[in-house]
């Protein structure tokens, strides 16, 4: 006989597995999954999160709810530009001024914009790795 663990939160299709790592998925988030009873130990993966390790006790037939929340990885982006005080917009959105460190930009690729009044506009796609420091140096033309 197995037991259920029903499984809320997100990112939705979240794999799940139990015990090992290197096993086929038993399902997804938001989902249920049958497991063999006992101490398990639920692990929740999805690219770019970090993985979850969830602890469950379950006996026979019983079923028990559980709601997981992973959190995106993320690296940190240095932008090193000569001249002060340019606005730097990742992904259409303002994040900070020249010089900069930026913590926790999510992992993943990314469109980088550095401007400054009287100076021609940076532009570039990014990639940030989980875990690791970006560098980003750049020298503005005048328009």
């Amino acid at each position: 006989m197995l037991a259920t663990v029903l499984l809320t939160g997100g990112p939705r299709g979240a794999e799940v597995r139990a015990d090992d790592p290197e096993t086929e998925p038993l399902g997804t988030v938001p989902g249920s999954v049958l497991v063999v009873p006992g101490h398990r130990t639920l692990l929740i993966s999805s690219e770019g999160y970090q993985t979850v390790r969830v602890e469950v006790d379950v006996e026979p037939r019983q079923t028990v709810r559980r709601s997981v929340e992973l959190e995106r990885e993320t690296g940190s982006v240095v932008v090193d530009v000569h001249e002060r005080g340019a606005l730097i917009e990742i992904d259409g959105e303002a994040v900070g001024f020249t010089p900069a460190v930026l913590p926790e930009v999510p992992a993943g690729r990314h469109t980088i914009r550095i401007s400054r009044p009287g100076s021609r506009a940076y532009e570039d796609h990014l990639v940030v790795a989980p875990n690791e420091q970006t560098a980003v140096e750049v020298r503005l033309r005048l328009d």
